[in-house]
């Protein structure tokens, strides 16, 4: 049964990469904000992207072991992340079902100090779908072994090893989204959904003392229901500002954003 849909999606993040955006807006005259997605091995999770393939080798291995046949599992991870390479590295853009919440504002929002960008599910889609530059959205799916075990049939598994014996480069497309999607239940908190982007055009930058892979997807302003201040910033001189910059960045005139402050009680001690 597929859960039901939220109204809303929320994108945390700090004051910092918000001005970023909003500056680079006169840069083009189309009045769309480009987000940085960053490469999928640099998410908060850094096994997500071989949670699912990891399962999946295991359980190739255990129907190797009790059909006793030629073992071919320990090269299915290395068959899957070279076909993947050949169209593009993936990109994530993160957002969460949960509004204001205290848990994202303390990982994602700076610590309070942030700002959570809401947008309209249906809206999102839409501009997602009609972009047609290989991004899509995707809810993410939380499991724990036992849960992700019986996501994987035997005739699946049967499958997927004869392909391990065929020289040629053949992977099931399905599988291939669930490595985007299916994630470790212990960020289950989170209600993750991602704008996934398939790419071999991207820039780098630094974060957390890494250097890491982004690429940008663009969104246009109007999409934007609202901007969220955080608990902890100041939420008069922010929206005095934003509203200021706003007005001097954007083309046109009829775009209004409101800016709310958070209602949550936080302090950083």
């Amino acid at each position: 049964m597929e859960k039901e849909q939220p109204e809303y999606l929320y994108h945390y993040t700090t004051m910092s990469a918000l001005f970023g955006m909003l500056n680079n807006l006169d840069e083009k005259n189309d009045d769309s904000i480009r987000f940085w997605a960053s490469h999928i091995s640099y998410m908060n999770d850094p096994t997500e992207y071989d949670f699912f393939i990891s399962a999946l080798r295991y359980a190739v291995l255990k129907y190797e072991k009790q059909n006793r046949l030629p073992e071919k599992h320990y090269n299915l991870k290395k068959r899957y992340d070279h076909v993947a390479k050949k169209a593009g590295d993936f990109f994530v853009l993160s957002l969460s079902e949960k509004e204001d919440d205290i848990s994202m504002w303390r990982a994602y929002g700076a610590n309070g100090q942030g700002v959570a960008i809401r947008f309209k599910l249906i809206n999102l889609k839409m501009i997602i779908d009609e972009k047609k530059d290989g991004c899509m959205l995707k809810r993410i799916q939380y499991f724990n072994d036992k849960t992700l075990d019986n996501q994987i049939t035997e005739q699946q598994i049967k499958e997927i090893h004869e392909s391990l014996n065929s020289p040629k480069l053949e992977i099931d497309s399905s599988i291939m989204e669930k490595r985007i999607v299916y994630k470790d239940e212990t960020y289950a908190d989170e209600k993750e959904w991602r704008i996934v982007k398939q790419s071999e055009n991207y820039n780098f930058r630094e974060k957390g003392g890494l250097i890491v892979p982004y690429t940008e997807i663009s969104i246009p302003l109007e999409t934007i229901e609202d901007f969220t201040i955080g608990p902890c910033g100041n939420f008069n001189y922010s929206k005095m500002s934003l509203n200021m910059m706003l007005k001097k960045k954007l083309h046109n005139p009829n775009i209004d954003i409101p800016i709310w402050s958070s209602v949550r009680p936080y302090v950083i001690r």
